[in-house]
C-alpha cells in the first residue's frame, strides 16, 4: 500500500489570525482523505528578531513532505527546503512607508518568494500586487481562491422592506464603516455592526441617528446566524485581499452591496450591487435601490447563488492538492 505523504500547514500563533484559520478549515477534511495533515501554529505573534528566528526554527523542526505556509509569516520559508515549500499570500498591504516598508517588504515578501517553490495568491489582484514587487517570480505564482464553508447554505428570508436589517462586518479603516453610517442617515433600517467600535464611530452613529446593534468576538455559528437574520450585506470596502463577506452573503442568499474595485469585482461577478466606496451618495443610492427594487434583489440573490459555486471547498482543495502532487512527483 502506498504511504500517505505528510503535509505541514503552518499557521500564525493559534487564534492570532483567525481569518486565515477559517479559510483553510473547510479544506482540511478533504486534505485528510489524501494526506497526513499537521496543523502547525508558530509560537510567537509579534514581530521581533527573536520571534522571527523562533518561528522560523519552529517551521524547520516541523517540516514534512509538503510545507505550506498559509499566510503572513512568509519568512518561515527562509529555513525550509525550497523544493517542497509553498506560500499562500493573502495580501501585501504592509504597514509603514519609506525605509520601514522596504525592510518589511524584503523580509516578508521578496526573500520568502525567492525561497519558495510555488506561491499561491488568493486573487488575481493580489497576484498583480505581488508581481509588481517581485516580477521575476511570475513563473511560480498562481491564483487559488479562498473556499466557502459548507456550513454556509441558502436560507430563505422574506425581505423586510419597512425596516431592513443591514449587516456590516468589520470596523477597521478599510471597511469604510464611517461612509456607510453617513449614507444611512434618514434611511429606516437596523444596522448590525460586527467588530469593536471606536469612540469616533460611536459618535458618528449618534450624530446620524442610526438605529444600530454592535456585536464582536462572535463564533462561527453566531456569524452564520447574523447572515441568516440580515436582509442586506454591506461591504463597500476600500481595500481587501479577497472579501469573504461577499461570497458568504451570497451563499446564504442575501443581496450584497460592495465596491466597484478589485478584488471585489473579481470575486463578486455580476451578483452584487456595485457602488463607489468613496462616495457617500453612491453608497446611499445603492442601499435604497436594493431596498426599493424587488426584481433587482431577486436577480442579485439568484446570480450570487450561482457565483459561489466557484468557491466550493472541493473545487479549491483539488487545486491545492494538484500543486502538492506536482511537488511530490518530483521527489
Amino acid at each position: 500500500m502506498n504511504r500517505k505523504y505528510h503535509v505541514s500547514l503552518i499557521f500564525r500563533m493559534k487564534n492570532a489570525d483567525y481569518s486565515i484559520e477559517k479559510v483553510f478549515k473547510p479544506l482540511q477534511p478533504i486534505f485528510d482523505k489524501h494526506f497526513v495533515v499537521d496543523d502547525c501554529y508558530v509560537p510567537y505573534y509579534k514581530v521581533s528578531l527573536w520571534s522571527i528566528i523562533s518561528n522560523m526554527w519552529f517551521a524547520f523542526c516541523h517540516r514534512k513532505d509538503i510545507n505550506h505556509i498559509t499566510g503572513v509569516m512568509h519568512y518561515c520559508a527562509l529555513l525550509l527546503p525550497k523544493k517542497n515549500t509553498i506560500i499562500t499570500i493573502h495580501d501585501i498591504n504592509l504597514p509603514g512607508a519609506g525605509l520601514k516598508r522596504k525592510i518589511l517588504m524584503w523580509l516578508f515578501v521578496q526573500l520568502p518568494v525567492k525561497r519558495a517553490k510555488y506561491i499561491t495568491c488568493i486573487t488575481e489582484a493580489t497576484k498583480r500586487e505581488l508581481l509588481d514587487e517581485c516580477p521575476k517570480a511570475s513563473d511560480k505564482v498562481l491564483v487559488i481562491y479562498n473556499p466557502i464553508s459548507p456550513e454556509l447554505k441558502y436560507s430563505k428570508k422574506e425581505f423586510d422592506v419597512e425596516n431592513p436589517r443591514i449587516l456590516h462586518i468589520g470596523t477597521r479603516a478599510n471597511k469604510n464603516l464611517e461612509r456607510v453610517i453617513e449614507a444611512l442617515n434618514g434611511v429606516k433600517c437596523c444596522l448590525v455592526i460586527v467588530g469593536q467600535l471606536s469612540n469616533i464611530q460611536k459618535s458618528l452613529l449618534k450624530a446620524n441617528h442610526i438605529n444600530y446593534i454592535n456585536k464582536f468576538r462572535l463564533t462561527d455559528q453566531e456569524i452564520l446566524s447574523e447572515y441568516v437574520s440580515c436582509d442586506i450585506v454591506s461591504f463597500p470596502s476600500l481595500y481587501e485581499g479577497f472579501g469573504m463577506p461577499i461570497i458568504e452573503g451570497q451563499a446564504i442568499g442575501r443581496p450584497v452591496l460592495t465596491s466597484h474595485l478589485a478584488p471585489m469585482t473579481e470575486i463578486s461577478g455580476d451578483a452584487v450591487l456595485y457602488v463607489d466606496p468613496k462616495s457617500v451618495n453612491s453608497i446611499r443610492q445603492g442601499f435604497l435601490e436594493i431596498i426599493r427594487n424587488e426584481s433587482l434583489r431577486k436577480d442579485i440573490v439568484a446570480n450570487g447563488l450561482n457565483n459561489v459555486k466557484r468557491f466550493d471547498a472541493d473545487v479549491i482543495a483539488k487545486k491545492y492538492m494538484a500543486l502538492y502532487n506536482i511537488i511530490l512527483s518530483k521527489k
